[in-house]
């Protein structure tokens, strides 16, 4: 960390980075798998993907992008998750 003295400065004041721990990634793949196909094609509309995907590979494919895309956090992500389980 070269301009920061300790991790927790890095992580405070790093813009734009967020951090992409496996622990989490699994937990929220395994969260949309459990989701039935409507579920999670607006999972994937309020997360910002526009298509309609009509296959299960495809739906997985584009949602593993978006995690892995820096733009989302996990708080984000199960959040919309939660949302269309109700």
């Amino acid at each position: 960390f070269p301009s920061h003295d300790t991790v927790a400065d890095y992580l405070e004041n790093s813009t734009g980075h967020r951090i992409r721990h496996p622990g989490w990634i699994k937990k929220v793949k395994v969260a949309f798998n459990k989701l039935n196909s409507k579920q999670q094609e607006f999972v994937l509309k309020s997360l910002g993907y526009e298509k309609l995907t009509k296959n299960l590979v495809e739906r997985k494919k584009v949602f593993a992008k978006l995690v892995l895309g820096r733009a989302l956090g996990f708080d984000v992500i199960m959040r919309v998750i939660d949302e269309a389980k109700e």
